[in-house]
């Protein structure tokens, strides 16, 4: 599928999220030491997850809790 029945679509859009939320919190020291880039990198990967997963519910007809399993769990490991 294509267009906006892409089920990582959403996960395309976090990102494009993410990324002008961590470049703010840059700005404003949130990578000035190690724990500090690390808790933005986590909230980083929360905003990805958080627009991304839902929206893979949405395009596949999954419930949240199939997709969290599918779309989430598979990669938090690594």
């Amino acid at each position: 599928t294509s267009g906006y029945a892409m089920p990582s679509l959403g996960y395309i859009l976090g990102m494009l999220l993410a990324a002008t939320v961590v470049g703010a919190l840059a700005r404003r020291g949130g990578d000035r030491s190690v724990l500090r880039t690390a808790g933005t990198m986590v909230i980083g990967s929360a905003i990805i997850y958080a627009v991304g997963v839902p929206y893979l519910a949405l395009a596949t007809g999954m419930s949240l809790s199939a997709a969290v399993a599918a779309g989430l769990v598979p990669f938090l490991i690594g």
